[in-house]
């Protein structure tokens, strides 16, 4: 995981968990059914092109 989303991203993901009671593995069955990686990550693609983000706002450039 901490090479996928790198240290900040991770840490925040595993203080979630943590400070949550919940069964990660039983959210993640229902929330994703059997998907694979894989099919999870072509199916957000594809969600992505169909559906591309829109600010609603100007953003400003840092």
């Amino acid at each position: 995981m901490f090479d996928h989303l790198g240290p900040i991203e991770t840490e925040k993901f595993i203080s979630t968990i943590l400070s949550k009671r919940f069964d990660y593995t039983q959210w993640r069955i229902e929330a994703f059914g059997n998907e694979t990686v894989h099919e999870l990550n072509e199916n957000a693609a594809a969600y992505a092109r169909e559906k591309p983000f829109k600010p609603k706002r100007k953003q400003i450039k840092i």
